[in-house]
């Protein structure tokens, strides 16, 4: 029987004492998990009566980047659907990412149906999207489904 430790007995994380902090703090060991994708919105429909959305929550503090997929339907003229990637180290308070497209990150209705990938890079320990919607009704709607894959 061989003594040599494999990858998948390792484990993803563990807990190294944070002098700053005077506490034990979780770290994660990147190398293990390579990547992961999160369907944060599924097929939601924004139609005046749905104008906003928060996402569940992800642990994201164990990868390096993700790619935000999106998947835009428009159906006749509404005004903005805009799309902040938020993060938080301690899953209460949140921060909007507002680097590179995350800045302004928005959609009209003159794009049209829109399938797009943008990168960014994973700032805290966990993750969600916050979507609002200006101009909406019943026949001028935004569908979406929203994907984050992340990786090391």
């Amino acid at each position: 029987m061989s003594n040599k430790l494999s990858i998948q007995n390792l484990p993803e994380h563990a807990h190294i004492f944070n002098e700053r902090l005077v506490r034990y703090v979780k770290g994660w060991q990147r190398a293990y998990k390579v990547q992961e994708t999160v369907k944060l919105i599924d097929n939601k429909t924004f139609d005046g009566t749905l104008t906003s959305f928060v996402s569940d929550v992800f642990e994201s503090g164990k990868y390096k980047k993700f790619d935000l997929l999106a998947d835009l339907d428009v159906t006749g003229t509404p005004t903005l659907l805009t799309v902040a990637v938020e993060f938080s180290d301690d899953g209460v308070n949140w921060y909007k990412l507002t680097t590179g497209p995350f800045s302004d990150l928005s959609y009209g209705n003159a794009q049209g149906d829109v399938k797009e990938v943008i990168q960014g890079e994973v700032n805290s320990q966990y993750c969600r999207l916050n979507i609002t919607t200006t101009g909406t009704s019943a026949a001028a709607t935004f569908r979406l489904t929203s994907k984050i894959n992340f990786s090391s």
